[in-house]
């Protein structure tokens, strides 16, 4: 059976930081609260403390690999486009031949194109 708790009543008395840090693990969580807070650890509300933890666990975890999913392909597209800039200098492409390429292939505005090809263009 899905415990779900009641946990406004202890928001409201202002231990949200403690049960919403993503630093803290339960355990020390109950300790907290027992000795800053003088809170009675009963089973219900160390059933509490560890669903909070265990959502919040997992909302973080979900929230880290979602950062580095995207962060991995916002690098693979970082590469194609340093790459086909590479190359159509290399190949003697124009640069404003290279910005349209960009804008076209990246789904950029000319201008947006322009400045990255110019960040680029320089250093190869």
């Amino acid at each position: 059976e899905l415990f779900i708790p009641s946990s406004q009543n202890v928001l409201d008395k202002g231990y949200s930081l403690v049960l919403l840090s993503t630093t803290i693990k339960a355990d020390e969580k109950k300790i907290i609260l027992q000795n800053e807070y003088n809170i009675k650890m009963t089973k219900n509300i160390e059933r509490e403390v560890l669903y909070m933890y265990n959502v919040i666990d997992q909302t973080y975890e979900q929230g880290v690999k979602q950062g580095i999913e995207q962060g991995i392909e916002q690098g693979i597209e970082r590469g194609k486009l340093l790459t086909i800039i590479k190359m159509c200098k290399e190949f003697g492409v124009s640069f404003t031949d290279t910005v349209k390429r960009i804008s076209n292939d990246f789904n950029l505005s000319l201008l947006d194109a322009e400045t990255t090809v110019n960040e680029y263009w320089k250093n190869q």
